[in-house]
């Protein structure tokens, strides 16, 4: 966000767990002397974070040292969590939103600590930022808490113990579900030992399948310049670059149409437009689909199409999802 939405050299940027710290070097001095020498400090505030002891020693370094702080509190957590550290009662903490994150960037663009201010990157940036954190959070709420009180775990103890029993009940039914399947595969009409799979998987297949349908027609319906943009963005992390120069002409097309964003040679697509934002969201459930298929279902999927379901493989967008022209950037 900071490189790319507002023009900060990376070299600029000392971050203490982005490999920063040289390979054998005392890193404790190396980091308090970067604290000392930084014109301002960045703290990604989170309960991890404050449970670090060496965290919370890099804050009250750069505390003491008056230095000037941005601390970022990133959610669930609140104001709260500053509640016995050396920032309780400093009123210039920021929250990870939209207002905040535009009052981090005034602060930076004041300092002179800014490239060229790029308004429409900047924000954009933000919200992959803050569409990270979001997905971020969703993911610890299915991981559930980190710890739990005694007497929770031993009720849970007593439940995984009575499932653990019903268990060993469905891997001797699957187990003869299994040794089917292997029969079946051994037959000769390898068609009709598809269809039995088929069927006997159908729930899962099928809608696999209405993900597929779903992310195809959308993303064709934006044409294949702007499927080759969605792409290389899930894809990759430098800028797209059309792979023939008359690609520029229909790139231009799409920022008429509001479906992207373009300054000079870099190109950002417009995730709030509605057709954009339904076909993202398509793609993102057939990815969840495909991150939680059964390995039966990865194995048909395999035999049907000849590869493994990836969405990083551009055959997968061409063969899969039916999207012809879809350009690499050069």
């Amino acid at each position: 966000m900071l490189v790319l939405g507002l023009g900060v050299n990376r070299s600029e940027i000392y971050c203490t767990s982005d490999g920063d710290i040289p390979t054998g070097v005392n890193f404790p001095e190396h980091i308090k002397n970067n604290i000392n020498a930084a014109e301002l400090v960045v703290l990604i505030l989170t309960a991890n974070y404050m449970e670090s002891h060496f965290c919370l020693n890099e804050m009250g370094a750069a505390w003491a040292n008056n230095q000037n702080i941005y601390p970022i509190i990133i959610p669930p957590e609140t104001y709260k969590i500053l509640d016995r550290s050396a920032l309780r009662g400093v009123t210039n903490v920021l929250n990870a939103n939209e207002e905040d994150l535009q009052k981090l960037r005034d602060e930076f663009e004041a300092k002179n600590l800014t490239g060229n201010i790029r308004s429409v990157e900047y924000r954009h940036r933000g919200k992959q930022l803050l569409d990270s954190i979001k997905k971020y959070n969703k993911q610890r709420e299915k991981e559930g808490p980190q710890t739990v009180p005694v007497e929770t775990y031993k009720k849970l103890q007593k439940e995984v113990e009575e499932l653990n029993s019903e268990l060993e009940d469905k891997i001797k039914e699957s187990d003869s579900k299994d040794a089917l399947i292997e029969e079946l595969k051994k037959l000769k009409d390898q068609t009709k030992v598809k269809q039995v799979l088929r069927k006997h998987n159908s729930n899962e297949w099928d809608e696999l399948q209405e993900f597929i349908d779903e992310a195809s027609s959308l993303i064709n319906d934006l044409g294949s310049m702007m499927a080759s943009l969605i792409y290389h963005d899930r894809t990759f992390s430098f800028t797209f670059t059309p792979e023939y120069d008359e690609g520029w002409t229909a790139i231009h097309k799409l920022a008429t149409r509001k479906l992207v964003f373009q300054d000079e040679n870099k190109v950002t697509i417009n995730d709030d437009y509605p057709a954009v934002k339904k076909a993202l969201s398509a793609v993102n459930l057939l990815d969840d689909a495909i991150e939680g298929m059964s390995e039966e279902v990865f194995q048909q999927f395999v035999e049907e199409y000849g590869m493994e379901p990836d969405l990083s493989n551009i055959e997968f967008w061409e063969k899969v999802l039916r999207i012809r022209g879809i350009e690499t950037s050069k």
